[in-house]
C-alpha cells in the first residue's frame, strides 16, 4: 500500500520508541518488583483512559458541546464530589508506589 503524503514517516518509529521507554520506566519505578511494576502499570493505564474521556468530554464543540454540556456539567460535579470524599482514599493509593514509607 503506497504511503500518503500527508503522512508523519517517524510515525512507527516515534510510538515504538514510546512503548519500549515506558516499558523501561515500568520496570526502573517498579524497583524490579513484579507486583509494583503490574501496580504501576495498572496506574498508568488507568491514568491514560481517564485523560482520553476527560479530553472527550472538554473538547466537544459545536454541535456536540450543546448535547454533551448537560453531561459534562454532571460528570465534573461528581468527579469533583468523588475526589473531596475520598481523599484519604487516593492519599493511600498513591502512598503504594512511594520509594519508601511516608507518614501513616
Amino acid at each position: 500500500m503506497p504511503r500518503r503524503s500527508d503522512e508523519n514517516p517517524w510515525k512507527t518509529a516515534t510510538w515504538g520508541t514510546i512503548a519500549v521507554l515506558s516499558v523501561i520506566w515500568w520496570v526502573i519505578a517498579g524497583e524490579h518488583s513484579l507486583q509494583r511494576t503490574v501496580l504501576i502499570i495498572w496506574l498508568s493505564l488507568a491514568s491514560f483512559i481517564a485523560g482520553c474521556l476527560i479530553g472527550f468530554l472538554f473538547s466537544s464543540y459545536g454541535e456536540e458541546g450543546n448535547t454533551l454540556g448537560k453531561l459534562r456539567d454532571w460528570l465534573v460535579g461528581g468527579i469533583t464530589a468523588l475526589t473531596v470524599s475520598n481523599a484519604a482514599a487516593i492519599k493511600r493509593v498513591l502512598a503504594v508506589f512511594a520509594a519508601w514509607p511516608g507518614p501513616k
